[in-house]
């Protein structure tokens, strides 16, 4: 077992943090309850799942982040009521009309740009699924070999016992060597059933996310129609889960379109990802398996086209076009937040945030990691 996070003097077991009251949501054994207590602030994740569901919660015994709201006193006015009367009904007409906006206005929330944050936070919850020892552990278990049969295994179990050549254009930048290597000799040694219930062993969660999902079409997205074809999970927490996989899958699947729009195949999608300062070479390279001539070669097509100067740094056209890859990724990436509307996907990212923020912390995502992701 691992060491509790713990924020802002928030304190185990429920208690309240050094004078700030909050709101305690500890699922225990898959059932969750909520006390409310004086202030907003406090939530507390604790011993969540029975052994053999090894999970995030698990992972982290008794999880407990800390938001303190400080409480600013109010100052009495010498206003007449009918002022004061008067400024809430213009501060409210004034609050529909920014609502009703909003709800419309791809300038303000519904942006990208939500898409990209609802994706940082999310992210580190599923993608532990690849690094955490249990996980690890739990995909021998069930008969894999390795952890490239682990990883190409579980995320494809869900479309069956798929060839290689189907994971390696669903899963897009692998080297197909490297896919090669892992499928489909993995449905030798499993089963995608073993493999998708080994899966679930290894995560955990709770569920807002599972309404952003109800607005992702199945329509040219290949992988998250293999995922969205599979049962929800009966736990809340589980449910989360699941639903952060179908969401990252969902963007993904638009992400590779992105990327062939800009002609980029798998191999020039990392190196001009790598060319940003995104990640570097070292720690994507190694882990897709392209060799230092087709990755020298995919640099001097990319030269070619004007994408990268003599010295192989991006020129303005590489720039244009990577960050063109990025913005309709995230463009793609938006029918369930729209979905789920602004103070809802605020509210989900509020309650994840917590939980990612302690995996990124104790190592659950490694920091660089082949996916591109940042933290904060």
């Amino acid at each position: 077992m691992r060491h509790c996070f713990q924020r802002a003097g928030a304190l185990i077991g429920g208690e309240k943090a050094n004078g700030v009251g909050g709101e305690l949501a500890c699922p225990h054994n898959g059932s969750d309850f909520i006390e409310r207590s004086g202030h907003p602030g406090v939530l507390c994740y604790g011993n969540a799942m029975d052994v053999t569901r090894k999970s995030i919660l698990l992972w982290h015994p008794w999880l407990v982040a800390a938001r303190t709201v400080p409480m600013e006193e109010t100052e009495e006015t010498e206003e007449t009521e009918e002022t004061e009367e008067t400024e809430e009904t213009e501060e409210t007409e004034e609050t529909e009309e920014t609502e009703e906006t909003m709800a419309h206005d791809p300038a303000t929330h519904n942006t990208p740009s939500l898409a990209r944050q609802m994706w940082q936070t999310l992210e580190p919850y599923h993608a532990m699924i690849y690094f955490s020892p249990e996980a690890r552990q739990a995909f021998v278990d069930a008969g894999l070999r390795g952890f490239w049969m682990g990883y190409f295994a579980s995320r494809a179990a869900a479309m069956g016992p798929a060839p290689a050549e189907v994971v390696t254009a669903t899963f897009y930048n692998f080297h197909p060597t490297m896919v090669a290597r892992a499928i489909p000799d993995a449905w030798r040694f499993s089963t995608p059933d073993r493999v998708l219930a080994a899966r679930y062993q290894a995560a955990d969660a709770a569920a807002l996310a599972r309404i952003a999902c109800e607005a992702c079409d199945v329509a040219g997205r290949a992988l998250f129609a293999g995922h969205a074809s599979l049962p929800w999970p009966h736990e809340p927490h589980m449910v989360l889960w699941q639903a952060t996989t179908l969401l990252r899958e969902y963007r993904g699947d638009g992400h590779v379109v992105a990327l062939l729009a800009e002609g980029l195949d798998g191999c020039e999608a990392h190196i001009t990802q790598v060319a940003t300062g995104r990640a570097p070479r070292a720690a994507i390279q190694p882990h897709r398996a392209w060799s230092d001539a087709e990755w020298a070669a995919a640099e001097e097509r990319l030269r070619r086209r004007g994408w990268f100067d003599a010295a192989g740094a991006l020129t303005d056209r590489g720039r244009t076009g990577r960050q063109t890859v990025e913005d309709r990724t995230d463009v793609l990436a938006m029918p369930p937040w729209e979905h789920l509307g602004a103070e809802r996907s605020a509210r989900l990212r509020e309650l994840v945030w917590p939980l990612s923020d302690a995996i990124v912390g104790q190592g659950g995502v490694p920091m660089p990691n082949p996916l591109g992701l940042s933290w904060p």
